[in-house]
C-alpha cells in the first residue's frame, strides 16, 4: 500500500512512503517537538500567575477555576447530544404512509 502526502504542491504524486516499518523519533527529536508545547504552557503558567497576584488571590483559587474549567469541558463532552441522520434521507415512516395513502 502506498500513501501520497501533499500532492497538490509539487504537482505529481507528492510524497510518496510506505507504511512498512515504524518511525522511531530520537530523543533529541522528541525534545524539539515538545519544547515549544512546554514553553506555551509554562509561559501561561507565569501569567497566570502574575495576573492572580495582581488581583491579590490565593494561588488556591488558580486551582477552583482549573478544575471547573476542566469539569465543564468533560460536562460538554459528555452531555453532547447523539447525532442526527438528515432528515431528507432515509425511508421516513410518515413519508411512506403519506405516499401510500395520497395525502
Amino acid at each position: 500500500m502506498t500513501v501520497r502526502f501533499l500532492p497538490f504542491l509539487g504537482g505529481g504524486d507528492g510524497i510518496v512512503m510506505q507504511p512498512t516499518s515504524l518511525m522511531m523519533l530520537k530523543r533529541w527529536q522528541w525534545l524539539v517537538l515538545t519544547t515549544p508545547i512546554l514553553l506555551l504552557f509554562a509561559f501561561l503558567g507565569v501569567a497566570a500567575g502574575l495576573q492572580i497576584h495582581a488581583w491579590g488571590l490565593n494561588w488556591i483559587w488558580g486551582g477552583v477555576v482549573l478544575v471547573f474549567v476542566g469539569w465543564r469541558l468533560l460536562l460538554s463532552r459528555w452531555l453532547k447530544p447523539a447525532e442526527r441522520p438528515e432528515w431528507g434521507g432515509g425511508g421516513s415512516q410518515l413519508r411512506d404512509r403519506c405516499a401510500r395513502t395520497g395525502d
